[in-house]
């Protein structure tokens, strides 16, 4: 997958090499306006590669185990955070069954290693959705606004989580959670403006730069890569998670909506979108 090496690790390689002219690989090799990818995952890895090359580590396998063994170490957090969402919500066997299959399907451990933001925002939401599971029914209203900022940093990660943002929070608003709602949008535009539209700012001299060409770009180009029937996505999730096991928890999903408003929702408008956009 050419995001996995093009978009992160050979963009931040070349900021610490101070070349500039080639903010992100193109077919002219010159940047001269914004390409429509958030900055804050390559960003991390430009200051990861700038402090290994400070204390004399400078070839590309070397760095690339520590990205590899630093990713491995994060996407652990997916296993810890569904046994723990789980556990509080049925019972320490249906948890433990929730951890294996999180630890155990093929397509989780292999890709959780990889420099693919498709999985390295998963954390921050998954963080974000045991918090608020945890902290229901409590006054603690400084929890909210940190669930905005981590639901924040996701979408600092990959801008098309905004469909599950968008989930969450109108499961709040149905759960009648109004205070919390605005401390977690609170917190939520706190973050956003921190990373994005700062760093806009700092770069091309406007905010939020990145974010209106992503959404310009995927507009005009929604027909230029390969599309397929709106089901191909619900067909893809079911192969990978290896039936009947998908079936199952496809069926147990949809099963669930009402009691817990806060898994389903967000996750099904991200599969709805994907869905639509998959055409």
């Amino acid at each position: 997958m050419s995001d996995d090496h093009f978009l992160v690790i050979e963009p931040a390689q070349k900021w610490v090499d101070v070349i500039h002219n080639d903010w992100f690989p193109t077919e002219y090799n010159q940047i001269t306006k914004p390409t429509g990818h958030p900055l804050l995952y390559t960003g991390l890895h430009y200051l990861l590669f700038k402090c290994l090359q400070t204390i004399g580590i400078y070839e590309p396998q070397t760095k690339m185990y520590v990205v590899r063994f630093i990713h491995a170490i994060y996407s652990l957090s997916i296993v810890y955070f569904g046994f723990k969402i789980t556990e509080r919500l049925s019972n320490i066997n249906t948890a433990k069954t929730v951890g294996l299959l999180l630890g155990l399907l093929w397509f989780m451990p292999i890709m959780s290693v990889r420099n693919l933001i498709e999985f390295v925002c998963i954390p921050p939401l998954l963080y974000a959705t045991w918090l608020f599971i945890k902290t229901e029914g409590r006054k603690r209203w400084i929890i909210y606004f940190w669930i905005g900022i981590l639901l924040g940093i996701g979408f600092n990660i990959r801008f098309q989580t905004f469909t599950f943002l968008a989930g969450f929070g109108l499961s709040m608003l149905i759960l009648k959670k109004w205070k919390e709602s605005l401390l977690a949008l609170l917190g939520f535009l706190i973050c956003i403006a921190l990373v994005q539209a700062f760093t806009d700012i700092i770069i091309w001299k406007k905010p939020f730069t990145e974010l209106s060409e992503y959404i310009r770009y995927n507009i005009e180009n929604a027909n230029n890569y390969i599309t397929q029937s709106w089901y191909m996505y619900l067909t893809l999730i079911g192969g990978i998670l290896i039936p009947p096991i998908s079936l199952f928890i496809m069926f147990g999903f949809i099963k669930i909506w009402k009691k817990h408003l806060i898994l389903f929702l967000p996750a099904f408008l991200f599969f709805v979108f994907s869905f639509y956009f998959s055409k």
